[in-house]
């Protein structure tokens, strides 16, 4: 830092203002961390995902970063790398020191829904279990948190992918995770 100019003030003054300024010139100020980019992240499959670039506000890169995933289920790190392993929304923090920030991933692919062991026909007062295969590609996934509903729950009602029998009629069930869907008829009969 260099002054120019003249000060006179007696001497003992001059060398204590000047040694404040070398004090404030050398001070090391922390780098703040940021996150560069978008701090919400869409990804539509499951594997590597590369996320926004975390540094310092002059764009360097800070060393030793340390990652957590809020909800594992969704995402993990593995060996540094950030993976994607099923449909859901997660918080992701770097920690610098004492410095963090976050970044949210949504993992939201396509998931193929099959319903297997559906009854064409049952009689009033029949019940059974209905499964459900969950595919993303060709890996099979969690059917986790499906949402069930009858078109006509006074013919057959279903919870939790069991449905019975209540009156002649027909309905359509219908399973559900997230956007995705899969859909079967059922008809019913007196016994």
């Amino acid at each position: 830092m260099k002054f120019r100019g003249r000060l006179s003030t007696g001497g003992k003054s001059v060398v204590s203002i000047w040694l404040l300024a070398v004090a404030c010139a050398t001070q090391q100020v922390a780098p703040v961390l940021t996150v560069e980019g978008a701090t919400k992240l869409t990804v539509d499959r499951l594997g590597p995902v590369d996320g926004p670039r975390i540094e310092f506000e002059d764009g360097t890169r800070p060393e030793g970063l340390e990652f957590t995933v809020s909800d594992t289920n969704v995402a993990t790190i593995d060996d540094g790398r950030l993976i994607a392993k099923a449909p859901g929304e997660t918080q992701i923090t770097a920690t610098w020191q004492e410095q963090e920030v976050v970044w949210t991933l949504e993992v939201d692919p396509a998931v193929d829904l099959r319903l297997f062991d559906v009854p064409a026909t049952l009689a009033v007062g029949e019940t059974a279990t209905l499964s459900i295969e969950a595919r993303i590609g060709q890996d099979v996934v969690e059917a986790a948190d499906a949402v069930w509903a009858s078109s006509n729950i006074a013919a057959v009602a279903v919870d939790d992918g069991t449905v019975t029998a209540n009156e002649p009629g027909v309905t359509f069930i219908t399973a559900r995770i997230g956007t995705s869907e899969a859909m079967a008829e059922i008809s019913v009969v007196e016994r």
